[in-house]
């Protein structure tokens, strides 16, 4: 992928570079993602393979863009989280 290519088009809904698929799920991700304070870093090189890294948002955002009354909280730990290696 391109640097050009992530930076205008990765992103629009209903494109593809896929034979068969709608060109939603990335989207949606991104947006569900950014709605909870997170976002997505992508890294590339055209022939070799790309790597997306998935930053998980800060809980205080989480709870913030709740609907008022929800109930619903931060559902994962509010300190440093990461994963076993």
């Amino acid at each position: 992928m391109t640097s050009s290519f992530i930076r205008t088009e990765l992103y629009k809904p209903f494109r593809t570079s896929k034979s068969q698929g709608l060109g939603i799920g990335l989207y949606q991700s991104r947006k569900i993602l950014e709605a909870h304070g997170g976002r997505f870093e992508v890294s590339s090189a055209p022939g070799s393979g790309t790597v997306f890294t998935m930053w998980l948002g800060d809980c205080a955002v989480a709870e913030e863009a709740a609907p008022s009354g929800s109930g619903k909280s931060c559902p994962w730990p509010k300190d440093n989280y990461s994963l076993p290696a």
